[in-house]
């Protein structure tokens, strides 16, 4: 029996395809988790920018940093406003992919100066290895795990 004007694919050409395709997204999808990855990182340095603002007015007002990121402002603690958010009993920046902290300046008090730090959390944003936590103090030093970080 002859077949006349037969249409469709072989089963060869849908693996062909199934295969192109695969490969195709073995390199795309990793490129892309690392595209939203590094992204997010701006999510850390805004937080941390706008928190040391924010501990400048502290400082202003009250003539010390503050030691504390709460949901009201009080002697030693600053109200989570556009820069964070609290989840729990911790501080978290604003789309809530890092832990934000405040410790005092190395060899000082927490009236001489403050560190920020934003740390990394959730599944996807502790992958991060490269940038792990950025920090920011009270004379605008920036840290990070790597120097292209910031």
């Amino acid at each position: 029996m002859i077949l006349k004007n037969v249409r469709g694919f072989s089963l060869i050409e849908v693996l062909i395809t199934v295969a192109i395709i695969s490969v195709l997204a073995a390199i795309a999808i990793p490129s892309y988790q690392y595209s939203i990855m590094k992204s997010r990182r701006a999510d850390a340095k805004v937080a941390l920018s706008e928190l040391a603002q924010a501990q400048e007015t502290f400082y202003t007002d009250r003539r010390t940093y503050a030691l504390n990121l709460g949901s009201t402002t009080s002697a030693d603690t600053i109200r989570c406003q556009s820069f964070c958010k609290i989840e729990g009993a911790q501080a978290v920046s604003p789309d809530g992919y890092y832990v934000l902290t405040i410790a005092p300046r190395s060899g000082g008090t927490i009236a001489t100066g403050f560190v920020l730090t934003a740390t990394a959390r959730g599944i996807q944003q502790a992958k991060d290895t490269d940038c792990q936590f950025f920090t920011l103090d009270s004379i605008n030093n920036k840290g990070a795990m790597n120097d292209n970080c910031w």
